[in-house]
């Protein structure tokens, strides 16, 4: 069998590749980005506590990075009438954490590439209590987020469940924002990037097969 070598993650190289469009944002406020998930029933579960923190936050600016398989008219759905303070973007989540100031994530992948952003932000996440009850019966983690799990470390903090309130997010949110606790979690980032390796990851995963395919035949 192929001997384990980690090569870096190719999200690096996505990030690298990737094309950034300008989104539009208003210069007197702080932004932050919006990264609430894709299914429809965990969209059902945290957009209610988003549209708390956005009315209750007129202070920043909010673009939330919406999903091209949900209509525009979902996420509205969830606001009686957008607040002036919040845009929503359709299939640009690169383009909004290129944005943004800080996050909002709800857990998943984003956690990782708002990392690699550079962006400090606070997880989320909110389910039914069966599947969570479920969930958490076999799958015996300290941390839910990617880096907290990479980095074996409670470097982001991660609202679960019934710590899932709008109080409990603006509280850390405002935090991201003082200095301390922002370069200690940039500080993080770097190790979070040294141990996914540098650009050219997905290069190094096709030369890793391709000597490890070459020593097995020789």
């Amino acid at each position: 069998g192929y001997q384990d070598k980690f090569v870096g993650h190719p999200l690096l190289d996505a990030i690298d590749q990737a094309h950034f469009d300008p989104i539009p944002k208003d210069s007197q406020k702080k932004t932050i980005a919006l990264l609430p998930g894709s299914r429809k029933q965990e969209l059902e579960k945290i957009l209610p506590v988003i549209v708390e923190v956005v009315v209750k936050l007129p202070a920043y600016h909010f673009i939330i990075a919406a999903v091209p398989w949900q209509p525009l008219s979902f996420y509205q759905s969830f606001f009686n009438g957008l607040p002036s303070n919040l845009r929503i973007e359709t299939d640009k989540t690169y383009n909004v954490l290129q944005s943004a100031d800080a996050s909002i994530v709800t857990s998943g992948t984003a956690t990782l590439e708002t990392a690699l952003f550079n962006i400090p932000q606070v997880v989320v996440y909110k389910t039914s209590s069966i599947t969570y009850t479920l969930a958490k019966s076999f799958a015996k983690v300290k941390h839910i987020s990617l880096p907290n799990l990479i980095l074996d470390k409670a470097v982001i903090k991660e609202l679960i469940q019934s710590d899932c309130t709008a109080p409990n997010i603006i509280r850390e949110v405002e935090k991201l924002f003082e200095d301390d606790a922002r370069n200690e979690m940039l500080h993080s980032y770097e190790i979070l990037h040294h141990k996914l390796g540098d650009k050219g990851a997905s290069q190094r995963v096709a030369a890793a097969i391709y000597e490890d395919v070459k020593t097995n035949i020789s």
